[in-house]
């Protein structure tokens, strides 16, 4: 519920300036770092790492596993730096499975042909956050996915609960789509080897969720419906969405939303 600046700044990076702009324009002046998420406001998003600190983010970034070397660059929040989309995709998996890291594994084991196992390989699951902020990431996700820049999957047939994120780099060279259901998790990256433009307007939105949209309906076809769960520690407020202060009698619009208890407003 953190208003955050959404007005364009400009940034000097090795000598260059540089000067963020935001993909569509609607005019407000401060959105909530949950908006912000939703409607990847880039500009509002600069503001947020720079109120965190870069090398609070790229420490971070790297317990969650990303092998590539981050700068402290301000563009370094609008994903300016390559990563691996297994380890992206690995990323969100701490959000998905209540804050626990899984270690990807292509292979488990080596077997001869009586099953007698020659070689197998183990991994360590450890716990990277609290369940409580991996639900609470979750809850913006889902807002991505219901009103944000995803939501044209909800009219493709979407009817599980999904968590996600799109991406599109600078000229449409990549688009993106991570998104995940209480079960699965699935990553897609659109782009070329040899880097160029995908062409005008293939966004993440456009390009990459829609394939990530047609594996998820083959890989949850025959499968329960399940949800989200809300672990200890969550609590609901009904929320001022203009101001991000607890809702009053004089609040226009309000929408419940969650925190980690004893930090709701």
């Amino acid at each position: 519920i953190t208003m955050l600046s959404n007005t364009p700044k400009t940034y000097k990076i090795g000598g260059k300036i540089w000067a963020p702009k935001n993909f569509e324009r609607h005019g407000k002046k401060q959105v909530s770092v949950r908006s912000a998420l939703e409607n990847s406001d880039n500009l509002a998003t600069v503001d947020l790492a720079m109120q965190i600190g870069l090398e609070s983010i790229i420490e971070t970034a790297n317990r969650f596993g990303f092998s590539t070397p981050f700068k402290s660059y301000p563009s370094l929040s609008l994903g300016a730096f390559e990563v691996i989309p297994l380890e992206l995709a690995r990323a969100y998996c701490a959000f998905a499975a209540g804050g626990m890291m899984p270690y990807p594994l292509g292979l488990k084991a080596v077997v001869d042909e009586n099953g007698q196992v020659l070689e197998r390989r183990h991994f360590n699951i450890e716990r990277l956050i609290s369940p409580a902020k991996a639900f609470i990431i979750t809850s913006l996700l889902r807002g991505v996915v219901e009103t944000g820049t995803a939501k044209t999957l909800g009219s493709k047939g979407v009817s599980w609960p999904v968590a996600g994120k799109t991406g599109t780099t600078d000229d449409f060279h990549d688009a993106w789509f991570v998104g995940y259901t209480p079960q699965y998790i699935t990553g897609v990256w659109v782009g070329f080897d040899q880097e160029r433009s995908l062409g005008k307007g293939e966004t993440g939105s456009r390009a990459a969720s829609p394939i990530w949209l047609d594996f998820m309906k083959e890989a949850l076809k025959d499968k329960p419906s399940m949800v989200f769960q809300i672990p200890n520690g969550i609590v609901f407020s009904k929320i001022d969405t203009e101001t991000g202060l607890r809702a009053t009698a004089a609040s226009k619009k309000t929408k419940f939303e969650c925190f980690k208890e004893g930090t709701e407003p």
